[in-house]
């Protein structure tokens, strides 16, 4: 019987700033000769706002982040058969689990995260997005995160430091629960507060046991699904939470 090769994997490394995802992710494809994708934000020209004064501004920012997604899911698939493994500083639906984030916790209203739901379900229909064969979490202990955190200000403004780690707490506890359920054995955790070095190995090792998903966009419309399900969000998008007008309210990188 002749053997078909498995073609190589697209791994994303996720978690809250400052747990080392630009770090370990370009040693990793630095070793392997693979594609490094940075995340969606860093990919903008020219980048936008970071801070928004509006509901509009924030879903227009969200979806301009979700476009950009489709195109580093194009691109990982089309390096993946060209027979190179893609390392992707987060996930594909980062624009969606932020935005799930600020819906629960009030900062965004029901109308924002319809919209950046509705955007991300008509690509995934469109089979422009999709999920990675494998998600790693960098987990970090917030006191060293805030102390790398200091060491580069310009890059992590503590205001946007800040509303970042509330949100990632309920990405933590929400989508990463939705992800494991729609693709599961593909979401692992690892802590990372270390060097980077240890733990780009230990995520090799992780990466020698997976197998590339059998359909990464029919996993990611799960996902979708999934989050709707999650009782935090489904209440969240019922009660069309408040924002109040006078709050400028960051989105952090």
């Amino acid at each position: 019987m002749r053997h078909v090769r498995a073609r190589p994997l697209v791994v994303a490394l996720a978690g809250a700033s400052a747990s080392g995802k630009s770090t370990v992710s370009s040693l990793l494809a630095e070793r392997g000769g693979g594609r490094r994708l940075p995340e969606a934000y860093d990919r903008l020209v020219p980048r936008p706002s970071l801070r928004y004064r509006s509901q509009p501004a924030l879903r227009a920012l969200e979806l301009r982040l979700l476009a950009e997604e489709a195109r580093r899911f194009h691109e990982a698939r089309r390096a993946t058969r060209a027979g190179r493994r893609v390392v992707a500083d987060t996930g594909f639906l980062d624009p969606v689990a932020y935005t799930t984030g600020l819906l629960v916790l009030g900062q965004a209203t029901a109308a924002t995260a319809e919209a950046v739901l509705a955007e991300a379900a008509r690509l995934v229909a469109r089979r422009r997005l999709g999920l990675p064969d494998l998600t790693v979490y960098l987990q970090v202990p917030p006191r060293e995160r805030r102390r790398r955190a200091r060491l580069d200000p310009k890059a992590r403004p503590p205001d946007l430091q800040a509303r970042h780690d509330r949100v990632g707490a309920v990405e933590a506890r929400i989508f990463r629960r939705c992800l494991a359920r729609a693709a599961p054995g593909r979401v692992r955790t690892l802590r990372a507060d270390g060097t980077a070095a240890p733990v780009a190995d230990r995520v090799e090792r992780l990466l020698a046991a997976a197998r590339p998903l059998d359909d990464p966009v029919a996993a990611a419309a799960t996902a979708l699904a999934e989050l709707r399900r999650h009782p935090a969000v489904a209440r969240a998008l019922g009660r069309s939470p408040k924002v109040k007008k006078a709050t400028l309210s960051p989105r952090a990188p």
